[in-house]
Formats: C-alpha cells, structure tokens, sequence
C-alpha cells in the first residue's frame, strides 16, 4: 500500500479479455468435442461390429444347411442300400420286389424305381403292379456313371416321367459277383428339400438355397416355385467343389444382399444362404439417428446451461471484485451472497481479513516474547554450563575441551527440538543422538527398550544433558571405556493414584565394564543431574554403583510447562540396538 500522502502507483492499461460466458461455452465444446467425436468412433465401430455378426449369422446359416442336406441325402443314400440285398432280387421276383419297395414308400414316401442295365424299368411304385411301365428313363445320362463307378450316385434335377414332378435321384448298383446287375434309384420330389430347409427357421428376409451340380436350383425357401429348375442367379452363385465363397450380390429381389455359398464334395450340390444387408443397416441407422438426434440436444442444452451458469459465474465474480476493492481501501469489507459457495468463502475471508490485521501484529508481538524467553533460558543453561565447568577444570586445555563437549550436546538437543518446531522430542530420538558417537562397529553395544514417549519442549534440554553426563561417565570410566562393556537403557511410562500427569521411569544400567565405586567428590556431572533435575524436572534419581556397572534410575513427571499433560503414544514393541 501507498504511503500517506504518495500517489499510487500505476498499473498501466487493462486488457480487456474474453468473457466468462465465453470461457463456459469454449470449456463445453472443450469437454463434448473428444466425447463427441470419440462417439463417432464408436458408432462406426458398432457398425462394424454389427456388420461382422450379420455376415457371421449368415455364413453359420449356410453351415447348418449344408449338414442338414447332407444328412438328408446320406439317410436316403443308406435306406436305398437297404434294398439292394433284397432276396426278391436274387431270385428274379419283381412282383415280390415291387410290394417290398411299395411298403417302403409308403413309409418314407418316396417312389423306389427299379431298372436293369439298359434303362428299362422292372418296377415302379408309382405304377401299380402289372401295370404299364415308360421304356426310357430321364436318368440315363447318370447310368453310365454308376455302372463305371459301381457306386452310388445323387443325380441333379431332372423331371419325372411318371409324375411330372420336379425330383432328384439316389441311384445305386445292384451287385452281384461283382457286376451290376440292376439299378435302383429313389425318385425324391424337391418339395422334400423346401420341407428341409422349411424347418431350419430361416430369418424373415432371408432365402436358403439348394443347387446340384450344374448349378439348378432344386429348392429354396423363399419363391422356390419361382426358382426350381431355373439356373442360379448371381445371388445364388457356387464355390467350386469342396469350397466356400461370400460376399455381397445381387439378389432376385434387386436388393444389395450378403451371401455364404458351400458345395458338397462328393455330391457337387451346393447351398447358397442370401440375406439383404438393409435388413441389418436398418436397426443400426435407427439407433444411429436416436443417438445423433439426443446428442444434439444434449449439446444443445449443455451450452445453454454454460451461458446461464457463465451469467452467474461473472455477476459473483464482479461482486468479489467490489469487496476485494473496499478490503485494498481499508474499509469494512461486507461478504458477498452469491450462489456460488467458493466466492462467497472468498468474500468472508476478505471481512475476516481486516479484523485479523490486528490480530497478526498481537501475535507477532507474543513470538517475539517467547524467543526472547528461549534465548535467555538457553544462555542461563549456557552460563550454568560454563560455572559448573570451571568449578572441576584444572587447566585451561581441559575446561576448553569439557565445555566444547557439553556445548556441542546442548547443540544436538536444541537441533532436535528446532527439527520438531518445539513441539517436544520422542525418547528414543534423543537417546541415539546423544549415544551415537558411543557406538562401535560391528558389535551391538547399546541397546534402547521402551515405547514412543514425546518429551515437552521445557524438558528436552535438561533430559539430554543427564544423558550427555551419563554417557561421558560411561565412555571415560564406565562400561563403554573397554571394548566388551555393554550398555542397556530402558524406560516406560505409568499413572500414579491421583495424579494426572503420566510418569516416565528410566533405568540407565551399565555390565561387563571396569569395577565401579562411589565417587570421592562430586563432579560437574552430579552437581547437573542433582541440581538440573530437582530445579527443572521435578525428578527424582538413584545411582547405583555396583562391582558390574552403574545402575542409574530416574523417575520424573511428564509436564508441559503450562502444567498440561503430555501425550504418550502407544507401546512400540522391539529393541532398538545402536550399531554404526
């Protein structure tokens, strides 16, 4: 802020940027743009996909036809040989034959034809017994094949000369010694196949057809009085023997259709499923349009909802603007009621902020009291460090070196408390930082045993200076001055009956070192830890001095300086052992 009397300074020429109800707008197109176009994606994909389960329906179409005709034509293959070792054969007995093949075409309702080698007929269900029979036969052009072949053979379309009806054949050799001696073929009207392919289920839309061999249509389940005995139009199109073909055509309704073809080995028949592709894109554009249509309009109603939301946004925003202005004059900021929660925590922040200006120099004024006071609790440990050092120095060299050492652990202790911002230290930090500089390589000399115990801030220093002492003691005269002494130091914390304050119990026991024994007079280190404690700490402390090492004992309250209780974390179960 300007000082009293001095212009404020300039900020020079605003730029007028782009509006908030702009800035909504750019951030709608922003985030329906990718979700938009990655629903293009998507529909194209769903195409596809629709595309690809369409023309798989119908090629599995084509499959299940093929096996049904198939099985058909193996079924008639297999009653027909069932005739041929006929007794009545044998023996010449065409009457006989002849009531035989009869009850069998009532029972599958197919003409048996019986011939010789010429072509002649011997005897025809269709024609009652004695009865006049055609002296040729529409299968002759098949004869030769199964005469050379001695096998049986499924003939294409052809029409009978007896019924006038359009059939197919099953012809198979009658042999004996291994010549064939007569042919017997089943007559079977194509209606037989349209009832096939009638019972498949074909689709609404879809045409099954069945070809022989030269491509004739024999049946078809869609217009099949249309298309029987007519050659197969491109949609009706075969793949060689053995093959499959698909793709798109042509069909007899001039639609674009997708089709599946497979052939028979053996038979040359072939079976061609055909299916108008608009019967699959017709769905698919629907749910297309329904999606383009109800993404528009949500487009639409988002922008709309972006402008008005924008509307909102910028009349809080100048509202905020206004109290920021009054807050930058000095003046009571009045909070601001808009819809908008985040402004209106803003505004209010901005009224609690000129009350608080006050506040901040009261509390500015408080921490320089109690730095004040930490420096000069520091400098009295300091000065009582300094008395008490040259109350037991003999010479100059060695009062330098006891308080170089004293000082550096008073400085270990207060980088501790800086670390934790004062807020007091855990027991067990303190404990390695004053013990550290103790430990040797390669062997576990001192071990730590005992909760998280957080020591206030007020007790810290003095607590690390008895430790410092102790282990001074220890290193120069204790168990840590030869190299098998070992050191363990345990505490815990418990209540005492009406008193609220926990109460920590430290038990500092040395082994394996030099003989120990009271000392003769009383050093720095017992004026500190008698006189320390029993000012600052309210402890109370034993020393032990037995023949295996001290045992030293202190039991002091765990008091902030406030007189408030200290928190005291849970048990932490372990041993820490101190190693390098």
């Amino acid at each position: 802020m300007a000082a009293h009397g001095e212009a404020a300074p300039s900020l020079g020429p605003v730029r007028r940027g782009t509006t908030v109800r702009h800035y909504m707008l750019l951030l709608v197109a922003t985030v329906l743009g990718p979700v938009l176009l990655l629903a293009g994606v998507l529909a194209q994909r769903t195409v596809e996909l629709e595309r690809s389960r369409f023309q798989a329906q119908v090629v599995s179409h084509a499959d299940a036809a093929l096996i049904v005709i198939q099985r058909e034509l193996l079924g008639l293959m297999e009653t027909l040989q069932a005739l041929t070792v006929s007794r009545a054969l044998d023996e010449g007995n065409y009457q006989a034959f002849h009531q035989q093949a009869s009850e069998l075409m009532q029972a599958v309702g197919i003409p048996v034809i019986l011939r010789n080698t010429s072509g002649q007929q011997l005897a025809n269900t269709l024609v009652p017994w004695g009865g006049a029979l055609p002296n040729r036969s529409s299968l002759t052009a098949w004869d030769s094949r199964v005469i050379n072949s001695r096998r049986p053979v499924i003939t294409g379309h052809y029409v009978g000369l007896t019924g006038r009806t359009h059939s197919f054949a099953v012809v198979t050799p009658v042999l004996r010694d291994g010549r064939v001696i007569y042919m017997l073929h089943l007559s079977v009207p194509v209606r037989r196949l349209q009832g096939v392919l009638e019972g498949m289920a074909t689709p609404a839309g879809w045409a099954t057809a069945v070809t022989d061999q030269d491509g004739v249509i024999l049946a078809r389940s869609r217009r099949h009085d249309e298309a029987v005995g007519r050659p197969a139009t491109q949609g009706d199109a075969l793949p060689p023997l053995g093959g499959s073909a698909q793709g798109n055509v042509v069909n007899r309704d001039e639609e674009e259709a997708f089709f599946a073809a497979r052939r028979l080995l053996d038979v040359g028949w072939g079976v061609v499923v055909t299916a108008p592709i608009e019967q699959m894109q017709a769905p698919v554009r629907r749910v297309l349009l329904a999606g383009a249509a109800i993404g528009s309009a949500l487009l639409g109603m988002s922008l709309l909802a972006a402008w008005v939301l924008g509307s909102r946004l910028a009349s809080a925003i100048h509202a905020l603007a206004a109290a920021g202005a009054s807050f930058s004059e000095g003046e009571v900021v009045r909070p601001a009621s808009t819809p908008i929660r985040e402004v209106n925590e803003v505004g209010e922040a901005l009224a609690r902020a000129a009350l608080e200006r006050a506040a901040a120099d009261e509390r500015r004024r408080l921490i320089l009291l109690e730095l004040n006071h930490r420096v000069k609790n520091t400098l009295a440990t300091v000065q009582a460090i300094a008395t008490l050092t040259a109350r037991g120095a003999t010479d100059v060299e060695t009062y330098r070196e006891q308080i170089v050492k004293r000082l550096d652990g008073l400085a270990r202790t207060q980088d501790l408390l800086t670390s934790t911002n004062w807020a007091g230290a855990d027991m067990r930090d303190l404990l390695q930082i004053e013990l550290s500089m103790h430990t040797d390589a390669g062997r576990q000399r001192i071990t730590l045993d005992g909760p998280p115990v957080n020591i206030p801030a007020q007790q810290v220093v003095a607590l690390g200076m008895v430790v410092h002492e102790l282990a001074t003691n220890a290193a120069k005269y204790g168990a840590l001055s030869v190299p098998g002494g070992r050191l363990a130091v345990s505490w815990q914390v418990r209540t005492r009956d009406g008193d609220p304050a926990p109460q920590l119990d430290l038990l500092w026991q040395e082994a394996d070192g030099p003989p120990t024994k009271a000392p003769a007079r009383t050093g720095f280190g017992t004026q500190m830890i008698q006189r320390g404690l029993a000012r600052q700490l309210g402890a109370t402390v034993a020393a032990d001095y037995q023949p295996s090492g001290l045992q030293f004992r202190l039991s002091m309250p765990l008091r902030s300086r406030q007189g408030a209780e200290t928190m005291v974390a849970g048990p932490r179960p372990g041993v820490w052992a101190h190693s390098p």
